[in-house]
């Protein structure tokens, strides 16, 4: 798959923002309008939309239209409700076995 840099004037490629995503450990969660794609930069474009969600363990959300983004609260909601868990063993201390 080619990178492409969409027409909203993103200064970095496909490429580098996954990259940074990774590195930075960050969830992507995309709000998309569906639209009948026909074009081929259109539809890389949601491949690549497709593949940063899918690799950084968000979510994409699609909608028909603009005038249903006042349904999209569930992603602040989700984003707001998660939390991580963790273990760390104490330096010195036995496997724990």
């Amino acid at each position: 798959m080619h990178d492409i840099r969409p027409g909203n004037r993103s200064r970095l490629s496909f490429r580098e923002l996954l990259s940074r995503s990774l590195e930075a450990d960050v969830q992507i969660y995309v709000i998309a309008i569906r639209r009948n794609v026909r074009d081929l930069d259109e539809r890389r474009g949601r491949l690549q939309l497709d593949r940063l969600v899918a690799e950084t363990g968000g979510r994409l959300f699609t909608i028909d239209a603009a005038s249903q983004m006042e349904q999209m609260s569930s992603v602040g909601e989700l984003i707001r409700n998660q939390y991580l868990i963790g273990y760390k063993r104490p330096y010195g201390a036995q496997s724990g076995k």
